[in-house]
């Protein structure tokens, strides 16, 4: 008969057990019925990306400027506008006839320093070879040393002006090698003046730009709030407007550290600041520079988590609460949140993956 009444008592409380830990959590409100009106929508798991949108055009990014080594008419242009070079390629031929002429003139004036300098040390070995000491003579001994310290002083001048000589034949030589242009690495040439290339050159005249088809960047200027939001690294989404089929992938390569720009405002100095952005774009065969780009920068990600759209939540008495679907109605549910974004908000506690939650509407 114990047994009985023991195993009775186990029973009980195993019952009484399982009905307090599987119960339904207790809710805010009492049970509703669920109406025609109402909008339901399940609980689900998504990722959640926040982003930034921004416009602009695809430009190249490193430039590696084109200038003349020295002036001079142009015999000869092997280039046109946006050709495709590679590294070592003749670009232009300077014509090297003034050139010449001039390390002509420094080699015959070198050439007669040279000779002056070797004729006036033959003098001197020949009057220190004749003149005997004049041991007697003070006075002539004084003048003897002061010619020739007059002497070795022009001599150190004329040896100091070849010098000089030498080092401007070297560096017209040097130009003289440089007539033909070559380019310094391969890329496209992108040339000023629209394209029209001069007769004639002057000295360090920039010609263009050579520029990577393969490093093209976007940049784009962004209000103070998405500023201080943004930062290098962070992954971009791109859409060409040209395609509808292409995306491309990027980063964020470099923030502005000060405003660069501000928008229009009404003049009373409250015009907003904006700040450059600049993103690599990764290597795409269709893209080229100038084509209108669509770029999202990702904020932040979470992935896989349970996620509801934010106007089904609601807020009372400083709680956060969802209306939850049940087999009886529909009850309210407290529930508490995380990430916001756009317009779905993650669910931290409070409700499963595949639940359903209700909208009410006025009937």
């Amino acid at each position: 008969m114990k047994t009985r009444l023991l195993l009775f008592v186990i029973i009980i409380c195993f019952v009484g057990l399982t009905v307090y830990f599987f119960r339904e959590p207790k809710s805010a409100s009492p049970v509703k019925p669920l109406t025609s009106n109402d909008m339901t929508v399940q609980v689900t798991r998504e990722d959640l990306v926040k982003t930034i949108e921004v416009k602009g055009k695809a430009t190249y990014g490193k430039k590696r400027v084109l200038s003349a080594p020295f002036g001079g008419a142009v015999s000869h242009w092997n280039i046109r506008q946006g050709a495709m070079v590679k590294a070592g390629d003749i670009l232009f031929q300077i014509d090297t006839s003034a050139l010449k002429d001039e390390i002509s003139q420094l080699r015959m004036a070198a050439e007669k320093q040279s000779m002056e300098l070797r004729l006036a040390e033959f003098q001197d070995a020949s009057e220190e070879a004749s003149t005997e000491p004049d041991v007697w003579d003070e006075e002539a001994g004084k003048k003897r040393t002061a010619a020739a310290a007059q002497k070795q002083l022009q001599q150190k001048q004329s040896e100091e002006q070849l010098r000089e000589l030498h080092a401007k034949i070297a560096e017209k030589e040097k130009l003289l090698a440089q007539s033909a242009y070559a380019a310094p690495e391969s890329g496209i040439v992108l040339l000023d003046n629209d394209g029209t290339v001069p007769t004639a050159l002057t000295d360090k005249e920039r010609i263009g730009v050579l520029v990577n088809p393969d490093d093209l960047k976007l940049s784009v200027f962004v209000g103070e709030k998405d500023y201080v939001a943004i930062k290098p690294g962070m992954p971009v989404r791109v859409k060409v407007n040209a395609y509808k089929d292409m995306a491309v992938d990027g980063k964020v390569e470099a923030v502005a550290n000060y405003p660069k720009a501000s928008s229009q405002g009404t003049g009373d100095g409250k015009e907003a600041s904006l700040f450059e952005i600049t993103i690599a774009l990764d290597k795409v065969e269709r893209l080229v520079a100038g084509f209108g780009l669509a770029a999202e920068i990702e904020l932040s990600r979470k992935e896989a988590v349970l996620a509801i759209p934010t106007y089904f939540v609601q807020h009372k008495n400083g709680k956060t609460y969802a209306t939850l679907q049940t087999a009886e109605g529909t009850v309210q549910r407290e529930i508490t949140v995380g990430a916001e974004v756009d317009e779905k908000v993650e669910v931290l506690s409070g409700l499963q993956e595949g639940d359903t939650i209700v909208l009410e509407q006025p009937s």
